[in-house]
């Protein structure tokens, strides 16, 4: 059971929903903040992604329900398990030989799969019925389903479930998940260009902190399983 939600009308009613951000809108990066896009640049995601509420497109609603592709759980939630681990064990190798940067990179896949694999694995028969999530579906939308289920805002003041010292979570999921979607992002060569973002300058302190989202968001996906 996800949070006491269970089945019910319009849920998830975000994926595959949203027309495309205005290009024309021009955003630059706050001098001195090289993690955190402009005021405007924000506005436009929340629109884009639905943290304000987005426009639902009628043709994809049945009574409540969407009509949502072809990633299964059945089929495809043991393998996106596996996929979560593998970016997980694959984040700790890079870390351990000084990559943080490209670490933090598999750390925010392992966000987007842990994610997926949840609204995957998590919804069947005694929850509203089994998903079928777009093959194409993008992180900004998974992220508006989560936010809809309150899968994201588990408490912090409780010991971690993914720490071994079972220290309490440093941040609320909701708070950085789009933080880590927009730093994920930059992977993209213009995106980082646009942003002035070097990854040669990433420092194993800026992975750390990285890390403490990473974690406040497993535990909270974690809390509702």
């Amino acid at each position: 059971m996800v949070g006491g939600c269970g089945p019910r009308n319009g849920l998830p009613r975000q994926i595959g929903c949203y027309r495309k951000a205005d290009r024309r809108m021009t955003d630059e990066t706050e001098e001195g903040d090289r993690w955190r896009p402009s005021p405007l640049r924000v506005a436009r995601e929340e629109k884009e992604y639905g943290l304000r509420g987005s426009p639902v497109d009628s043709s994809g609603l049945r009574q409540g329900r969407i009509i949502m592709g072809k990633l299964a759980g059945t089929r495809y939630g043991d393998v996106a398990t596996e996929l979560f681990a593998f970016y997980q064990s694959k984040a700790q190798e890079l870390e351990e030989t000084g990559q943080y940067y490209m670490g933090a990179i598999a750390l925010a896949f392992a966000v987007e799969t842990g994610i997926l694999a949840y609204l995957l694995v998590e919804f069947g028969e005694d929850n509203g019925g089994e998903l079928e999530i777009p093959n194409n579906v993008n992180m900004g939308k998974l992220i508006a389903v989560c936010n809809e289920l309150d899968v994201l805002k588990a408490p912090i003041d409780i010991p971690s479930h993914v720490r071994e010292d079972n220290k309490p979570p440093m941040y609320m999921a909701r708070d950085v998940v789009h933080k880590i979607r927009r730093f994920r992002n930059l992977i993209h060569p213009a995106a980082a260009l646009r942003d002035g973002f070097d990854p040669s300058r990433f420092t194993k302190g800026q992975l750390a902190e990285f890390k403490e989202m990473y974690e406040s968001i497993t535990h909270s996906l974690l809390h509702y399983l």
